[in-house]
This record gives structure tokens, C-alpha cells and sequence, in this order.
């Protein structure tokens, strides 16, 4: 059997956005987002037969990054910001074969896929008591999720 070229082919797709509100004269609401995937993804194929072999492989990684944001005049001398924030990255690769011979096929496949996501709460405040001082001060919260990998058959 002659074996065809390999087809690769890639692909990358980004997209971003950001809106804010001004909800009265102390308060204003921020919203912003971004998301960008990347793929490539390969395929050979044994030809020339009626019984043929075929090989898929791929990989794929991306991520997600959105943010929400209040702020906040408490008053003249106190300023606050809070902060939600939740990002994702993964990554994927996988294979698949098939054999085909005789009306019969067989499949295998093995896909890898490893992913990190957070979740962030934080508020700044900003106290001015007199031109002469500036004081800041704040907390965070942040959840880490990591999956460094997992194989699926």
C-alpha cells in the first residue's frame, strides 16, 4: 500500500470585550473578557486498498481570562475597588487509529488533557486622610484548581 501525504492544518481563534457602567455618581461596574484557542491536527492515510489504515493526531491549548470590577467612593477620603477574576488554560493532544481490513475496523485512541484554572476575589482600598498621606491596603482570596494531567483511552 502507497501511503498518502499527510494533511495538517491549523487553526487560532482570539476574541476579547469590555463594557462598564456608571450605576450613580460613587459607583462604576467594569466588565472584561478574553478567550483565544489554537489547534494544529495532522491525518495520514494508507491507500490503494480496500483495507487502509488511518491516523488522526492533534493538539490543542487555550484560555479564558474574564475580570469584574466595582468601584466604589465610600467617601471624599476612601476609595474601594473589588475585584472578581477567573482564568483558564488547557491543553490537550490526542491520537486515533483505525485499521480497516476485511469489514472489519478497529479503533484506538489515547487523548492527554492538563488544565490550571483560578478563581480571585480582592479588595483595594485607597484612604487619603490628608494630601501629605496615602495609604493602601487590601486582601485577596485565590483558589487554585490544577489538573497537570489525564489520560483518556
Amino acid at each position: 500500500m502507497a501511503a498518502q501525504p499527510p494533511s495538517a492544518t491549523s487553526s487560532t481563534t482570539r476574541t476579547a470585550s469590555s463594557t462598564n457602567w456608571k450605576l450613580g455618581s460613587r459607583d462604576r461596574l467594569y466588565l472584561s473578557a478574553c478567550t483565544g484557542y489554537d489547534k494544529f491536527y495532522a491525518r495520514t492515510k494508507d491507500a490503494d486498498s480496500a483495507d487502509y489504515s488511518k491516523v488522526d493526531s492533534g493538539r490543542g491549548w487555550g484560555n479564558l481570562a474574564s475580570a469584574l470590577r466595582w468601584n466604589h467612593v465610600v467617601h471624599d477620603q476612601l476609595f474601594m475597588n473589588i475585584h472578581f477574576t477567573y482564568t483558564k488554560y488547557q491543553f490537550n493532544i490526542g491520537i486515533t487509529q483505525e485499521d480497516h481490513r476485511r469489514d472489519e475496523t478497529q479503533r484506538s485512541s489515547l487523548r492527554y488533557l492538563s488544565n490550571i484554572r483560578d478563581l480571585s476575589l480582592k479588595t483595594d482600598l485607597d484612604y487619603v486622610p490628608n494630601p501629605d498621606r496615602y495609604i493602601r491596603f487590601g486582601g485577596q482570596y485565590i483558589l487554585h484548581s490544577c489538573r497537570p494531567g489525564v489520560l483518556q483511552f
